[in-house]
């Protein structure tokens, strides 16, 4: 998450881990994991909401409408975002019993070179998940820093989103959108049919957070102080 910390100015969080490699990883390899990980599973079969102010960060130095696209026929553009389709979505939800090779990966996976395609810029729910730890907090620290994280980016975003003029309820619904358990259809006006209006969109995004002042959040200040103790 390097790009959000950037964006507001702040100091990101590196921390080496000697048990957590995704390079060697790749969805069809076996690391040893902490129990509460599911096995069955690997990150890159998750199918994630990748945030306006994601897209339109990593829009700056690449082709990010190309990369859409391509992927269109599994993605459903919105004003907060690109989301999963509800079919990709339930398929992870509902991977027990089934063998990994049948379920298809994240639409950002590159499966030639087994790597993610917008790693830099990836989804906060991805970039802030960790399976295991070689340290003794680690896996603690790391579940509030995904909280912090997760809760940073969403509140960026939906102050951007509400300065569009967009309405609470607009927001409920996109909320209940997410909701893998709930199908629902949403009004015209928070579905975007255009792939090249979505990315100008998201760029938009970027750019509007990008000149606020925010400043310092004192929580991640703490965190990163923790983090220094362990490294």
């Amino acid at each position: 998450m390097d790009w959000l910390f950037e964006t507001l100015g702040v100091e990101a969080i590196r921390l080496k881990e000697s048990k957590l490699d995704c390079d060697a990883c790749k969805i069809d390899s076996s690391l040893s994991r902490t129990d509460e990980y599911n096995k069955e599973t690997k990150c890159c079969l998750f199918k994630p909401y990748w945030s306006s102010l994601a897209i339109g960060y990593w829009a700056q130095n690449h082709d990010v409408e190309s990369l859409l696209k391509k992927q269109s026929d599994r993605l459903v553009f919105l004003p907060v975002g690109v989301l999963h389709t509800l079919e990709e979505r339930r398929e992870y939800s509902r991977l027990s019993g089934k063998k990994m090779e049948d379920v298809k990966p994240c639409s950002f996976f590159n499966e030639e070179k087994k790597h993610c395609n917008i790693w830099q810029a990836r989804p906060a729910t991805c970039a802030s998940f960790f399976c295991t730890s070689g340290y003794q907090k680690g896996m603690e620290l790391y579940s509030r820093y995904e909280d912090l994280v997760m809760g940073l980016e969403s509140q960026l975003v939906r102050a951007w989103f509400c300065s569009l003029n967009y309405t609470d309820r607009d927001l409920d619904l996109l909320v209940d959108y997410f909701d893998e358990d709930v199908n629902i259809s949403l009004p015209q006006h928070l579905v975007i049919d255009s792939v090249s209006e979505a990315t100008a969109m998201y760029k938009d995004c970027y750019n509007w957070v990008k000149k606020k002042n925010w400043g310092m959040v004192k929580e991640y200040e703490l965190l990163v102080d923790e983090f220094r103790q362990l490294c």
